[in-house]
């Protein structure tokens, strides 16, 4: 027998299947772990980023696809001839094409429209901007661009079009730009200005895709301080690699560069209209790597710019770095200026509501000296505190914020719950929040 968790979060019929936004792990959603997810139901309630504008820079989107009606500017196509000119739409040569079509699905597609998916960020606006497309080389399809394509693809974006985040599933290895010397100056000066002109100074939050390559190397330009690179993780709140859970044989790129990493793998989403994309329908259940990672990342970004517009693009970047959540078994043993770091998985997987609950404290410091770990999780009777002096006050407090337990860390630096009920919590100690799972 099969069991199924009846939700009515969304009337979307696809919703079961997005495993990324409320992973309850049955088997619609690959029998993954229990809140290895972004808890965005939760955030939702506070933002649905409403009015954001969010630019794609891929291989342009369909335009014509139901979930995007009524949300999308004036988009912009960095090949235009005086012949040809897609104004953002993707050609349609090859399936793959549908790429941007996919990623611009994760950040927004429409919510409650009794139809396919619901996008992180389903009131946002998306702006359609090409900046590569694809060909067939050595009986291979791949991706096709040039340094001006990303140039102007970012400065329209920024600059003409006004977008408040950028999210851009692509990026090229240092030994590849070593190889044919690409020059990348002019492209990082343009970026540089994005993160601190654009929104009239506060600047633009840009992210960028890590890699697929299983890599202790980011990818440029997720590699650049102006950016924020996001890396991928599986149903069951690991790293993507070789011979997880998913079933999928291939590697999130990871190391010194990394923030945070974002579902990516088998994402369910949007695909081009009709026949010529990825499943031959308007969505595909399998879309794959850190090009998924990285726009459920830049939803979640405009979630919090609805919420709080006053936000900086390091802001951004801050709180979604220190309100991670910090995913076992990884040990968070480097320390920055955003909190404790994992070379695999950054400062840990993103949780959109936890960085909701802070989008009006961007000041706060992570506290570099020391880091909160607690164990068991999931726990039943007990968890037990790590990294934590004695006296320290705590709270406990349930996705709504309700508060269940408080009080300060004794000396056996254990918290007594057995009076819990099953379900998520979350423990406010030292300047961190952690959720755990309670299981009887």
């Amino acid at each position: 027998n099969q069991y199924f968790t009846l939700q009515d979060c969304s009337n979307d019929p696809l919703y079961d299947r997005q495993w990324y936004l409320e992973n309850t792990g049955t088997p619609l959603q690959f029998n993954g772990t229990p809140g290895a997810d972004i808890q965005v139901n939760d955030a939702w309630n506070i933002s649905k980023g409403t009015d954001i504008i969010v630019a794609i820079l891929d291989s342009g989107i369909d335009t014509l696809h139901s979930e995007f009606t009524g949300r999308l500017l004036p988009g912009f196509d960095a090949f235009a001839t005086d012949s040809i000119n897609t104004n953002g739409y993707p050609f349609l040569n090859f399936n793959q094409n549908a790429h941007g079509t996919a990623c611009a699905g994760i950040v927004g597609a429409a919510q409650d429209n009794e139809i396919g998916i619901s996008g992180v960020a389903p009131e946002a606006i998306l702006v359609p901007v090409r900046i590569f497309f694809y060909i067939e080389l050595n009986n291979q399809i791949v991706p096709f661009t040039n340094m001006n394509a990303l140039l102007t693809g970012s400065a329209y974006s920024w600059n003409t079009i006004g977008a408040d985040v950028i999210s851009c599933s692509a990026g090229l290895t240092e030994e590849f730009i070593n190889l044919l010397t690409i020059d990348t100056t002019i492209c990082n000066e343009e970026l540089l200005m994005a993160h601190t002109e654009g929104r009239n100074g506060k600047g633009t939050a840009m992210f960028f895709s890590a890699g697929n390559e299983n890599s202790p190397n980011v990818l440029w330009p997720a590699n650049l301080n102006a950016t924020i690179a996001v890396g991928a993780s599986d149903m069951c709140d690991t790293r993507k690699r070789p011979n997880d859970c998913s079933g999928e044989n291939w590697g999130s790129d990871y190391g010194e560069t990394l923030d945070f990493v974002a579902p990516g793998v088998k994402i369910a989403t949007c695909d081009i209209s009709g026949t010529p994309g990825y499943a031959g329908n308007d969505y595909s259940l399998n879309f794959n790597g850190t090009s998924a990672a990285c726009p459920i990342a830049a939803g979640i970004g405009a979630l919090l710019l609805a919420e709080n517009p006053s936000l900086t693009s390091n802001e951004i970047r801050h709180l979604l770095n220190i309100t991670s959540e910090k995913v076992e078994p990884y040990i968070y043993d480097s320390i920055n200026s955003d909190g404790s770091w994992n070379e695999e998985v950054g400062h840990g997987r993103v949780n959109a509501y936890l960085a909701l609950t802070q989008a009006f404290n961007a000041s706060i410091q992570s506290n570099t000296s020391t880091f909160v770990t607690l164990y068991p999780n999931p726990a039943t009777k007990t968890i037990f505190l790590k990294g934590v002096k004695i006296n320290t006050q705590y709270t406990i407090s349930d996705g709504f914020g309700r508060k269940y337990l408080e009080g300060n860390v004794s000396q056996s630096k254990q918290i007594v719950i057995d009076e819990l009920k099953t379900g998520f919590y979350f423990i406010h100690i030292n300047g961190q929040v952690m959720k755990f799972l309670v299981q009887h």
